[in-house]
């Protein structure tokens, strides 16, 4: 610890500038009679906020602007509708969601475990139930039963999903395809 040389011209401007600014600031909070430290505060000094009242048209116009939200909701709701097992049995192709019954499943990812030639692949798939609105992260392996279908021919952003007995074949990928506009 070093000492402090009180004899120093730096120290004792130092000093003389802090017990000039305690100074002031004793004056400015008792003395003064400045607007900001008042004494005197009184009911009559505070003020309540105004209480703003819209009319309805003023309501519509907010609600308005909310509107395009609600749509994109709406679109969103109808396409988490439950497909019927006609409409599931057509299923095909490239697709980044699939329905399989009351559920609807999508590729969240594929994790490849081991080294050269042999590597176990495991794939993870969100399945939500459409008709409770709850999701559930389920692990599966190659050539595993999925919901009825068989999944094979795993790669890092897609999986093969067959079902035999209505020949059946979907790639579900983790992305958009390419060809389309939408996923389904």
């Amino acid at each position: 610890m070093t000492q402090v040389n009180w004899r120093s011209p730096y120290v004792g401007c130092l000093l003389v500038l802090t017990l000039m600014m305690c100074l002031y600031d004793g004056y400015a909070r008792f003395y003064s009679g400045s607007v900001g430290h008042s004494k005197n505060n009184t009911l009559e000094s505070f003020s309540l906020p105004k209480i703003v009242f819209y009319d309805q048209q003023d309501i519509d116009g907010v609600l308005a602007l909310y509107d395009k939200y609600r749509a994109d909701d709406e679109e969103i709701a109808a396409e988490q509708k439950i497909m019927s097992q006609e409409q599931q049995e057509q299923q095909s192709g490239e697709l980044n969601k699939v329905f399989v019954g009351d559920n609807q499943l999508a590729l969240k990812a594929v994790l490849l475990n081991g080294t050269g030639a042999v590597k176990q692949a495991t794939v993870l798939l969100d399945v939500v139930n459409l008709k409770n609105r709850t999701n559930k992260l389920h692990s599966f392996t190659q050539n595993s039963n999925v919901f009825g279908y068989t999944l094979s021919s795993i790669s890092n952003t897609q999986v093969e999903l067959t079902k035999q007995a209505t020949n059946q074949h979907i790639v579900l990928t983790m992305y958009q395809p390419n060809n389309k506009s939408k996923g389904n």
